[in-house]
């Protein structure tokens, strides 16, 4: 009957296929019944069609912002892994390129007068290409990254071609929109991220945010970079410096009368080094290890200078010779680490020689100086004053004069 079978096709209907329709038989109630149903199941259809597209696009959307989070997230890492500058900045562009697939990625950096934004890192072909060109643009003139690294704000042009900010590289021939977001640290600009595409109103609300967010974390990790290699290079100065003067400090050390620099140990006892051995000289000139393999079977005796060094300066050198024609490198490797404790300990015994050598003079100083202020009498104090110096520094010939003879500095001159 015509309600048995509309009732087994509401059924199936229920049951998840909504491509049947009511036969529309006869024109009674049953069969505007019938009619009523199939625009119903229509308009379903129609629903569920649009809901279809409507969650299959935020799917796609929210896809699309779970790989720029990612992307971030991975410049962050990045930022904290890598320490050179410029690996940071290829890997940056490279990782927008791969993740966001739009035509060229490129970072600009602000020269040391904030002139000029210079092009550091690209990923298209175009892009480095302009970066054997030495690309750069005039803040606050020239292009959508000058107005960027002027103003400290985002600045998007969907379409390029209506927008007479953007700078037409003929090297991105292919660009239809561009992005471009200040790098800023504290309240310092520092450069831009710049990224085109292809396509026109490629970019979005959450473009931005996304993209600032990653510039953000990238301006954070070049200022890191920057301060990291201000430091590493103020240690290398300090170092050098530092080395200089221990240099200087031990050839005072051996310039001081009757000061012996150097023993050697024979067996039978040790004795004062009288001149430097040819591999010695080598040793300490070069700051390397030397080493002379016995020739004749007759003497076979090697030699074996590993200089003393301290703070990168060479202040000395240890010379072996040693029976055998071989020298094993775990040997040396002994030797060597003899060599970095004797410099800590000899440095250690200078520096107290230094101490009680100052303090001596502080002392012997002192000591003039108390005898000095034991009488009122000019003439007495000139003569406690020779006599002091004289005895207390050793001294056979000292004589003190006051100048009376001239009134003025510029009278002596002349």
């Amino acid at each position: 009957s015509p309600i048995t079978n509309l009732t087994e096709l509401v059924e199936h209907i229920a049951a998840g296929d909504m491509t049947l329709q009511v036969p529309v038989i006869t024109q009674d109630e049953i069969g505007r019944l019938a009619v009523a149903f199939n625009a119903m199941t229509s308009q379903i259809r129609s629903l569920l069609s649009g809901l279809e597209i409507q969650v299959a696009a935020r799917t796609r959307e929210y896809e699309r912002q779970a790989v720029q989070l990612q992307t971030a997230a991975q410049v962050a890492r990045d930022a904290s892994n890598l320490q050179n500058l410029e690996d940071l900045l290829n890997r940056t562009v490279n990782l927008i390129q791969d993740r966001f697939g739009f035509y060229h990625a490129g970072i600009f950096l602000l020269d040391d007068r904030g002139e000029y934004a210079i092009l550091r890192a690209a990923n298209s072909e175009g892009g480095k290409e302009m970066l054997r060109r030495d690309h750069r643009l005039k803040v606050g003139q020239t292009g959508i990254v000058g107005y960027v690294t002027s103003q400290g704000v985002p600045r998007i042009t969907l379409d390029v071609d209506s927008d007479i900010a953007h700078f037409a590289h003929p090297l991105l021939p292919e660009t239809r929109s561009e992005i471009a977001l200040p790098l800023i640290v504290g309240n310092r600009i520092i450069g831009a991220i710049d990224v085109q595409s292809k396509e026109s109103n490629a970019f979005d609300e959450g473009d931005i945010t996304v993209l600032q967010v990653l510039a953000d974390q990238l301006a954070v990790a070049i200022e890191n970079s920057r301060l990291l290699a201000e430091v590493r290079q103020t240690v290398e100065e300090l170092q050098t410096a530092y080395g200089s003067v221990t240099q200087e400090s031990w050839q005072k050390w051996g310039r001081r009368a009757n000061q012996t620099t150097g023993y050697r140990y024979r067996g039978a006892g040790i004795e004062p080094t009288r001149e430097q051995s040819p591999e010695t000289v080598l040793a300490i000139k070069q700051g390397q290890i030397i080493t002379k393999l016995a020739q004749e079977p007759e003497m076979a005796e090697s030699v074996l200078a590993i200089p003393i060094r301290l703070r990168n300066q060479t202040i000395g050198a240890i010379n072996l010779r040693v029976e055998g024609r071989e020298l094993p490198p775990e040997f040396i490797n002994l030797v060597e680490s003899v060599s970095k404790r004797l410099a800590v300990t000899l440095e250690s015994a200078r520096l107290y020689e230094e101490t009680q050598r100052r303090a001596m003079q502080e002392q012997i100083t002192s000591e003039i100086a108390s005898r000095f202020r034991e009488s009122l009498d000019i003439d007495t104090v000139l003569k406690t004053a020779v006599q002091e110096i004289g005895e207390k520094l050793s001294l056979h010939d000292v004589s003190i004069e006051i100048d009376v003879n001239s009134n003025s500095p510029s009278e002596r001159e002349s």
